[in-house]
């Protein structure tokens, strides 16, 4: 996992835009196939359901950064 940071992408309409850091945690390594078996039971998630609103930033700023 990457940490969050907060970042400069120009299409951002209304707050801080986030973006993932440099620094990161490393976790156990998962096979393709296992992944993969794993992911069929989640539909994958259309751009609009990747977009995070105002208020889901402000969620996210407060517990990543405390702001």
């Amino acid at each position: 996992e990457f940490d969050r940071v907060i970042g400069d992408h120009p299409d951002t309409k209304e707050g801080l835009s986030l973006s993932i850091g440099w620094d990161y945690s490393e976790r156990d390594a998962v096979s393709i196939d296992k992944y993969e078996d794993d992911r069929q039971y989640q539909p994958r998630r259309s751009k609009k359901d990747l977009r995070l609103t105002p208020r889901m930033k402000r969620k996210v700023m407060k517990r990543g950064f405390g702001v």
